[in-house]
């Protein structure tokens, strides 16, 4: 069975570059101050200045080639990473340098500035409700917060993270320079190892409060006028949703699978929960899948589901917990826990035909998780992974 997600859980499976060695846009010339960054990390000072508001839509979309993290993490869909990123964006450029020097900054929450402490309020608020922590901000024992350079086994350069960590808690983290390979075993082990030294690390000197920068929002392009969706080929659809009801012939149903290996290996897979979302998406009665091809995508809370369908979601869910390796679930179907699921249609760029998947988003992880049905060409476009960050309703 084959599982995609991208959050800073699990995104990083589908961006990891093999070697590490990052393709980066034009190094930037300056910084807000009007001064060249003192930096011979030319990707860390072009994400630098997506998060101050000095690229544009465009420029970030070209940076994102290279590196996500802006993509991802400026937009409004995600307050917690996007209030990291402004609070990174912030230091001075001389705490830029320290960091990369060092290797850390490294302040207690009630000794930050007003703009800062309500920064690290709204990335911790998004932390705790993925069950991390807790991380007090005020009190005996406050959190403590900063940033750190992680260097990773695999990646040529290294990481930058903004960092949170409090008594009785593990750290806490947002990848904001080169978001790649998240949650490879690497990845993970390495935040693991570095994170908690820092705890043994003397505080930085406070930045006073005049020297952080204010920052600017990423100039926007007009916001084009609606049009009508073209989801899908109806003809194509109907094949697909025939060859999961078992209703194609022998010939069709090659014709269709010898040109798809992801509906082919579906059809054959016997794992079982692979088998949960293909009878899920081949018992959708004919007015779903004509309400999926007119909208693009079906969309069930836990009170949606029938009792035959909550049951083939919960073999899914079930095992999609025990894949994050965290030891706890982050997907349930509860009145109290505000889990969605359904299918939608993904246009994946310069593929003709969108992807037919089936996801899940869960308010414990920042992007949905999904699972394509069909369409093998789309899947091994570089586009793919974004195109459903983008489009999968939670995303």
């Amino acid at each position: 069975m084959r599982f995609t997600t991208v959050s800073c859980l699990l995104l990083g499976l589908f961006l990891a570059i093999p070697g590490g060695a990052a393709k980066v846009p034009k190094e930037p010339e300056a910084s807000s101050a009007g001064k060249t960054i003192a930096v011979a990390d030319a990707g860390y000072a072009a994400v630098l200045q997506a998060y101050r508001g000095e690229l544009t839509e465009e420029q970030i979309e070209i940076l994102g080639e290279s590196d996500p993290a802006p993509v991802l993490y400026l937009s409004p869909k995600n307050p917690g990473e996007r209030a990291a990123t402004r609070f990174f964006g912030s230091l001075p450029d001389d705490a830029h340098d320290q960091l990369q020097r060092t290797g850390y900054l490294k302040w207690r929450v009630d000794r930050l500035p007003k703009e800062q402490r309500g920064w690290v309020k709204e990335a911790v608020q998004t932390q705790e409700a993925r069950r991390q922590g807790p991380f007090p901000l005020s009190g005996k024992a406050p959190a403590v917060t900063g940033f750190a350079r992680i260097q990773v086994a695999g990646l040529e350069r290294p990481q930058y993270c903004w960092w949170v960590a409090a008594e009785g808690a593990s750290p806490a983290w947002v990848t904001v320079v080169r978001a790649l390979g998240l949650l490879t075993q690497e990845y993970t082990n390495s935040y693991r190892k570095q994170l908690p030294e820092l705890t043994e690390k003397p505080e930085t000197e406070p930045i006073p409060n005049g020297r952080w920068l204010k920052i600017r929002d990423t100039p926007r392009k007009p916001t084009p006028a609606p049009v009508a969706p073209v989801l899908a080929d109806e003809k194509y659809y109907w094949s697909v949703v025939r060859a999961y009801r078992g209703q194609l012939a022998k010939d069709e149903l090659r014709a269709l699978t010898d040109q798809d290996r992801v509906l082919s290996d579906r059809l054959k897979s016997s794992d079982v929960p692979a088998r949960a979302v293909n009878e899920l998406f081949a018992k959708l009665t004919d007015a779903q899948h004509r309400a999926l091809l007119t909208t693009g995508r079906l969309i069930w809370a836990e009170g949606d589901l029938t009792k035959a369908q909550r049951k083939q979601v919960d073999t899914v869910l079930r095992d999609l917990n025990a894949r994050t390796g965290e030891g706890m679930d982050l997907y349930l179907l509860s009145p109290a826990f505000a889990t969605r699921t359904g299918f939608a249609l993904v246009r994946v760029p310069e593929v003709e035909t969108p992807v037919i998947s089936w996801w899940v988003s869960s308010p414990s992880v920042p992007h949905p998780s999904w699972i394509p049905l069909a369409n093998n060409a789309a899947v091994k476009s570089a586009g793919y992974y974004r195109a459903h960050l983008e489009q999968l309703p939670g995303g």
